[in-house]
This record gives structure tokens, C-alpha cells and sequence, in this order.
């Protein structure tokens, strides 16, 4: 990735960037840059429309729902009927925010069996979400969209630690379990908004709402049994849409609220990676870094903060 890429018009330098991007470029230094200037550049651009859309937010940050019978027989029909797939790195849609270290994406494959999002599957998520718009309108107090939606079990090893997700703070996800989740077949871990900390132990089916970048949780690792999971990833909107999205099984949100402000949000991150004040800023932090995990998102975190500071103090031209 180098300034080659500035003769594009900024509609083609998102497509070009996305192609580089399932082709593997994380550790080239001008990638790495502009994926820091993206970070940023995203953030401001949900947290701006989150702020125009406003809304209260969630008592506890979940809320817990029954499924009824119908749902319940029509749901465990569908998921069954998926066959089971892989998580590969490049299977996410253009201008979405995907998992791109290979070792996360094995860790999620070895922890989640996969199924494919058919026409069937997404039909019913369709259907779900339309008949209880309103009830998940005033759940997540906003309009909402779905950013997309995707099929798993958890296997009989899974393990992971207590976290946040780290998405813009107004994101958030519903889960529909229709064999229900305890600590045997598989469950979750939250400290809720109060303080509280709580594990779901639902046998019956149900589903539910989470703030999943505002609660810590961890996933409580399943003994026997199953759990099939369909997750739905809801993004505050100006109007409600239920329409369900297939953006890839590693496609979790868009890295900005509209295709507008991805162009334009993509030619800003380049134009500050092959900024020259920027490049001198950091040029020393990325000489001799391997291109291990960690260190790659520490840097990255350096250099958000370096691209606020360019933001807010840009170069005037000589």
C-alpha cells in the first residue's frame, strides 16, 4: 500500500483498499497507519450520529425475552438445516470491520462451530425482527438496523476471557437461543451496568439484548449438550429496518454509518497516513516491531492518538 493509490478516485480507493485487505497487508506501515487513522475516524463518525439519533440508555445493559413455541420449533428447523461452515479472514462484506488476525479467526473456529447464513436462515431472522421491531425499538431506545447476522454453537471447549468488545457504544447484540443457555450447554458472563454479575441460566428458550461494548463478559464454557446461537448485531438508525444483513461470516459492523461517509472516511485515513508530519511522528515506533498481535494493536493505539492531535492541528500548506 503506498501513495500510488492517491491517483484513485476516493470510490475506488475504498474498493482497492478493501481487495488488499483480503489479500493479507496487515504490517505493511502505510496500511498500518491508515488503519489507525480509520480507527479514529470511525469512531468520531458513530459517536456523532449516535449523539444525533440520542435515546436513554439500558437499565442493566441486558434485557431477556421468552420464545414462543412457534419460534422456537421453526428457529431449531432452520438451524438445522444450515450446513456447518468455516470463518475464513476474507469473508466479510466491503466497508466492514472484520477480525483480521489469523489466530483470532482459528480461535473462534476452534471455540464456535459455524453455520452458513442460507436464505432460509435469514428469511426467519427477517421475519423475527419485524414482528418484534418495536419491542427491540424500545428495548435499545433508538431506531436500529441489523449489521449483520450470523449462526453458531459454541463448542465443548470454549473458553475466553472477560472483556468488551470495543464497537461504537450505541451497538449492540441480540442473540436468539431456542434450546435456551445454562451454564451446562453453554452461557455467558456479564457485570451488568449496576455492578451485579450474573450468568444466564435460561433452560427454556429465549432471546436477548445486549450492550456488548458497555458490559464486561466472558463466555462460560459449555459441558454437554448444545446451544444454537443466531446473533444479530443492531446498529442505532434514523428509521428502523429490519431487513436482516449477510455480511459475511467475519463481518460484524460498517466502519461508518453510511456509504457517503465511508468514502469519505476512507480517503481521510489514507490522506493522514501519507501525511509527512505523520509519517516522521511515527517512522521510529514502526522501524524493527515485529508483527505480533499485541505489539500491532499497541502501536495502533499510538498512533490514534498521534492522528487526533493531526486532526486537530492540520498542516497548512507553505
Amino acid at each position: 500500500m503506498d501513495k500510488a493509490l492517491s491517483v484513485l478516485s476516493p470510490e475506488a480507493l475504498v474498493g482497492a483498499i478493501e481487495l488488499l485487505q483480503k489479500r493479507g497487508i496487515e504490517g505493511d506501515p502505510t496500511y498500518e497507519r491508515f488503519f489507525a487513522a480509520r480507527l479514529v475516524l470511525s469512531k468520531a463518525a458513530w459517536d456523532g450520529f449516535a449523539a444525533a439519533i440520542g435515546g436513554p440508555e439500558m437499565a442493566t445493559g441486558i434485557a431477556q425475552f421468552p420464545l414462543s413455541a412457534d419460534w422456537v420449533r421453526a428457529l431449531l428447523q432452520a438451524f438445522d438445516r444450515t450446513p456447518p461452515i468455516t470463518m475464513r479472514r476474507e469473508d466479510f462484506a466491503e466497508g466492514y470491520v472484520w477480525t483480521y488476525d489469523l489466530r483470532s479467526v482459528a480461535n473462534l473456529n476452534r471455540v464456535n462451530q459455524f453455520r452458513a447464513a442460507t436464505a432460509e436462515l435469514m428469511a426467519l431472522v427477517g421475519k423475527f425482527l419485524a414482528e418484534h421491531s418495536t419491542e427491540i425499538e424500545e428495548v435499545c431506545g433508538h431506531s436500529w438496523r441489523v449489521a449483520s447476522v450470523r449462526a453458531f454453537a459454541p463448542r465443548p471447549y470454549a473458553a475466553g476471557g472477560r472483556h468488551k468488545d470495543g464497537w461504537p457504544l450505541k451497538m449492540k447484540k441480540l442473540f436468539l437461543l431456542p434450546a435456551g443457555a445454562t451454564p451446562q450447554t453453554g452461557s455467558t458472563w456479564f457485570r451488568l451496568r449496576t455492578g451485579e454479575e450474573i450468568i444466564i441460566d435460561h433452560p427454556d428458550p429465549l432471546w436477548m439484548i445486549f450492550e456488548n461494548s458497555v458490559l464486561e463478559h466472558s463466555v462460560v464454557t459449555p459441558r454437554g449438550g448444545r446451544r444454537p446461537t443466531i446473533e444479530i448485531d443492531l446498529l442505532p438508525a434514523a428509521q428502523t429496518d429490519p431487513t436482516p444483513v449477510d455480511a459475511g461470516v467475519n463481518g460484524w459492523y460498517p466502519w461508518f454509518p453510511s456509504r457517503a461517509s465511508l468514502i469519505d472516511g476512507t480517503k481521510g485515513a489514507y490522506d493522514l497516513a501519507c501525511r509527512p508530519s505523520f509519517i516522521r511522528g511515527i517512522r521510529m515506533a514502526m522501524v524493527g516491531s515485529p508483527p505480533a498481535l499485541a505489539i500491532r494493536r499497541k502501536r495502533r493505539a499510538l498512533m490514534a492518538e498521534r492522528i487526533m492531535k493531526e486532526i486537530q492541528n492540520p498542516e497548512r500548506p507553505s
